[in-house]
């Protein structure tokens, strides 16, 4: 690929937005999602197993305790939620059209009030998912490029070029 220059224009949606984001902390999610999984299924057959006992005497409002962790894990799962679905609605309302070119020293970003360079060096990885390319110039910062924004002819040689500066690190579907 000698020379090659790839322009990619786009004007991100709060949908990308959102979607990224979630991608983003699905980590979190799932971890938050596990651990109230695992505390609904325990607390369930704890109440259970003392219900069930033969000791009629047992107060109702020892489940209380029971059930606050449920109630803790719940609110932080759906707080990070709504967090990523507000900030990708808030963005999606300021976002400017952004122009991204790529060549062989690396690529620049630049939209209306702003432009950064960036050489291929500094780039830590690129992930392509189903929807989008990721591309991580830090460990847990990405630079999103969604997939509809390229026709075909477009993102094969956005690939090729991705796969020849970055080999292993550029993590690309077949």
């Amino acid at each position: 690929m000698d020379n090659k220059i790839i322009k990619i224009s786009t004007n991100l949606t709060s949908e990308d937005l959102k979607r990224i984001g979630f991608r983003q902390i699905r980590t979190k999610i799932i971890l938050l999602g596990s651990i109230l999984f695992i505390f609904v299924i325990f607390s369930a057959l704890g109440i259970t197993a003392i219900l069930l006992s033969k000791k009629n005497n047992f107060p109702i409002t020892a489940i209380f305790p029971i059930l606050i962790p449920i109630g803790i894990f719940s609110f932080a799962l759906f707080s990070l939620i709504w967090r990523v679905t507000k900030q990708a609605k808030s963005l999606g309302e300021n976002i400017e059209q952004t122009e991204y070119v790529f060549n062989e020293q690396g690529f620049e970003v630049e939209t209306a009030s702003s432009s950064v360079k960036t050489l291929w060096s500094r780039v830590l990885k690129v992930e392509e998912t189903k929807t989008d390319f990721l591309i991580f110039t830090q460990k847990n910062i990405a630079i999103p490029i969604p997939k509809h924004f390229l026709n075909d002819n477009e993102l094969l040689e956005f690939k090729e070029l991705l796969h020849e500066k970055l080999g292993k690190n550029a993590r690309l579907k077949n």
